[in-house]
């Protein structure tokens, strides 16, 4: 059980000398606990992570296996530009070939976004989907997305991302 001032976690660590598991963990952590792993300047966002995970395996700090389900919960956007995004909500199931496959939606949000990211047990993503406005006519939702580029016919913007991390 960990607890601190903005964080709530209990769950079983099961560490060896290759692998790690998480294992029953439940609880809230908040959007800064990340942000060494994010690639946005510090403060960049807010809100908080409900993490109901079966299991989660680390093997040399890589994710090799996830099942469970977390929610991002009140997130706010300070930057580039100021943004209420909303709450989320994504299944982990371990992939096909090792790693995790996540499939991600908008729980309460302007934002609709319906995804799949795959992380490999190596270290390779691929983050697929669509965005956009919940509300056509929600003039601040486009303008923020307007960053994005050009929408399809739809008025969505689709996203295919590949890489390492």
């Amino acid at each position: 059980h960990v607890h601190a001032e903005d964080r709530d976690l209990t769950g079983r660590l099961d560490a060896g000398l290759r692998h790690t598991y998480l294992r029953g963990l439940e609880g809230r952590v908040p959007v800064a606990a990340l942000e060494p792993w994010l690639p946005t300047p510090p403060g960049s966002a807010t809100g908080s992570l409900a993490l109901h995970l079966k299991e989660l395996s680390l093997k040399a700090g890589h994710m090799e296996s996830a099942e469970g389900a977390v929610d991002l919960d009140e997130a706010v956007l300070k930057w580039p530009a100021a943004a209420t995004l909303g709450s989320f909500h994504a299944d982990l199931a371990p992939g096909s070939g090792g790693g995790i496959k996540a499939v991600i939606a908008d729980t309460a949000s302007p934002l609709k976004l319906q995804a799949t990211l795959e992380l490999g047990a190596t270290g390779a993503y691929h983050l697929s989907g669509v965005l956009g406005p919940k509300d056509p006519s929600d003039q601040a939702t486009r303008n923020l997305l307007a960053g994005l580029g050009r929408p399809d016919s739809t008025g969505q913007y689709p996203f295919d991302f590949k890489g390492q991390w």
